[in-house]
Order: C-alpha cells, then sequence, then structure tokens
C-alpha cells in the first residue's frame, strides 16, 4: 500500500466503513503509515474538538510538520486560490523524490482538489 495523506475530512470521518477499511489495509503493511499533515490536524481538531487528543493516540497515524519550504511551497498554493484547510494536504500529496507518482489523499471532498495535480480517493461519511 502506497502511504495515504489524510485531510481534515477523512480525519473527521475516521469512524466510517471506508475510512475503517484503509486503517486496516495500512495495518495490514509494516512501516507503511498513513500520512496527516500538521494544518489537517489543526483544521479537524477545529472542527471536532478532542478530536485532535484521539488521532494522536493511533500508532499507525504519521504527524507531517510544516516547516520553511513546506510553508513557502504552501503559501503558492494559498496564492493560487486554494484554501489552507485541504492545501497541506495537497503539498504532501504531489510528486517529489520519495514519491514520484504522489501520493493519494483520502477525502470526502475529492472537488477540492480539482487542478491541484494530486490523485484522491474519496471518502464517504
Amino acid at each position: 500500500m502506497i502511504p495515504h495523506v489524510l485531510d481534515h475530512t477523512a480525519l473527521v470521518a475516521i469512524g466510517s466503513r471506508r475510512m475503517a477499511q484503509i486503517m486496516v489495509e495500512a495495518a495490514k503493511e509494516p512501516g507503511q503509515p498513513l500520512l496527516v499533515p500538521a494544518l489537517c490536524l489543526a483544521a479537524a481538531t477545529a472542527s471536532r474538538p478532542r478530536l485532535g487528543e484521539f488521532l494522536l493516540t493511533l500508532d499507525k497515524l504519521q504527524f507531517l510538520p510544516l516547516g520553511g519550504v513546506e510553508g513557502y511551497s504552501l503559501g503558492a498554493l494559498l496564492e493560487n486560490g486554494a484554501d489552507w484547510a485541504f492545501a497541506h494536504a495537497a503539498l504532501e500529496a504531489r510528486p517529489r523524490a520519495d514519491s514520484p507518482d504522489g501520493r493519494p489523499i483520502c477525502t470526502v471532498l475529492p472537488a477540492r482538489y480539482a487542478g491541484m495535480g494530486v490523485t484522491v480517493r474519496e471518502i464517504v461519511p
């Protein structure tokens, strides 16, 4: 399984059947975490208070910080009209040296990633 990026909508839907399937798939693959960009964790926690506390206990989630280079790249997405709550996930899903084909984003709102050059995996809550 290619590591998936979970956006804030997927995190809020963590109890749904589709997210449960993704969590089970990830559990079968040692060393393949589900990736959670820091801004996605923030948006999910803002949407559902205390959710962040629960998410921080899940061993399969790897939280991705927002450093200087990422912040700079994120600024370009925001300048082009991306919503901050979706932009960090898009940034982490784009092709790069360690994932030349990119990583799929799990989301409830796939249309929000139109034109961002990423692959989405729709989650139906």
